[in-house]
């Protein structure tokens, strides 16, 4: 496999300090920064992040949440476009390939649907919907992904689900529920679903129900998460530890593994991304994704994980786990060494969210108070 822990000299550059810190991640700016142009420059092949909400999802109403369902890549084919839009209810499912797939429908998540209609390792990833009543599609009600692989045993049974097999191997899931299934119906099969007020996703809602709530500014949020930093296109990272909650130990056997970022001016959801301890992607030896993290011939490879190549343990330059949060960070207890990302975004917010206030705009990633991840450097 590829080592990433080594970047090439000319991928980083120098930047200057905020707050009079020094030893700033340049390099990871940089490589960060390539994500978004590949982002700007191949976005335009799909509709503008602003017009995705009316185009994505035919019969989508105005009022559904979310607008919209956006990958960073990772699709599961070489005709996968990038970033990917992925169908907020079931009228664009079934014309994106998705299916349903033949298990009973989860009342706290609702009927699950896979591209092709089956789990598997390719595809890492599955989208739930209310049941189709009529004429009246279902609308996205939750996200599960599948973890091929190592999974901390000290996080089955409370975010890691039961151990399942596949055609290709067994998986742990950890799901998050858009609606709160113990107060709305989401398999009723008799009435089209009415979309109520959004409150709060629901991480394992079967098992420990944490609650990310749709403003920054609930106590759900401030008295149980950890605020990290500001990414341009993504907002503010909050984590959550199930022993230290919002002091966390960054030790990977007590992270949630569900990570929630929010927009630094209105303070509302912006995102999420799931986090899986290992490498997760499937790259093959010979493809060198952090020379060209958009190559075509790599895309079928990634398994709906990120087209990155994932984040290291070690504050090494370039891409590393602490990047997304900010002072004493430093993650232990990976098998390889390595964590996977897969990032979903339910609001436009690649190119908009700036992280207001940040000073020096040639930057993408803030810490207000000017404590950023120290680096082995």
């Amino acid at each position: 496999m590829p080592k990433y822990d080594s970047i090439p000299d000319h991928a980083t550059t120098p930047a200057s300090d905020v707050g009079g810190k020094s030893s700033k991640p340049s390099g990871l700016f940089t490589l960060i920064a390539l994500v978004l142009i590949f982002v700007a420059i191949l976005a335009p092949t799909k509709e503008p992040f602003d017009e995705v909400a009316e185009t994505a999802s035919p019969g989508l109403t105005t009022e559904a949440w979310p607008q919209v369902l956006m990958k960073i890549g990772g699709g599961f084919g070489e005709a996968t476009t990038f970033p990917d839009i992925e169908p907020t209810n079931t009228v664009a499912a079934k014309a994106g390939g998705w299916a349903k797939v033949d298990e009973p429908c989860n009342p706290l998540m609702g009927q699950a649907w896979a591209v092709g209609g089956a789990k598997a390792s390719f595809t890492s990833a599955s989208i739930y919907f209310t049941p189709e009543v009529g004429d009246s599609p279902g609308i996205a009600s939750g996200i599960e992904v599948d973890v091929y692989g190592y999974v901390e045993d000290n996080l089955v049974g409370s975010y890691f689900g039961e151990e399942k097999t596949s055609a290709d191997g067994s998986y742990r899931s950890v799901s998050v529920s858009f609606f709160d299934g113990a107060k709305h119906d989401l398999c009723d099969t008799d009435s089209p679903f009415v979309q109520p007020e959004f409150e709060y996703l629901s991480v394992a809602p079967d098992m420990a129900d944490t609650k990310i709530p749709l403003k920054n500014d609930s106590e759900l949020l401030t008295d149980n998460f950890h605020r990290g930093a500001c990414m341009v296109g993504m907002g503010y990272h909050w984590a959550t530890d199930v022993v230290g909650g919002k002091d966390p130990t960054w030790q990977a056997e007590n992270f949630v593994p569900v990570v929630p970022m929010y927009s630094s001016t209105d303070g509302m959801l912006n995102a999420i991304f799931f986090q899986a301890s290992g490498r997760k992607q499937a790259w093959p030896a010979e493809l060198h994704p952090e020379m060209n993290m958009a190559q075509p011939v790599a895309r079928p490879f990634l398994n709906m994980w990120d087209v990155t190549p994932g984040l290291t343990e070690p504050n090494d330059p370039g891409f590393f786990a602490c990047s997304n949060f900010c002072g004493d960070c430093q993650f232990t207890g990976s098998p390889d060494g390595m964590y996977t990302t897969m990032h979903w975004f339910f609001r436009p917010t690649l190119g908009n969210e700036l992280c207001t206030p940040m000073p020096d705009p040639r930057k993408i990633l803030y810490c207000p108070d000017g404590d950023y991840p120290l680096m082995n450097v």
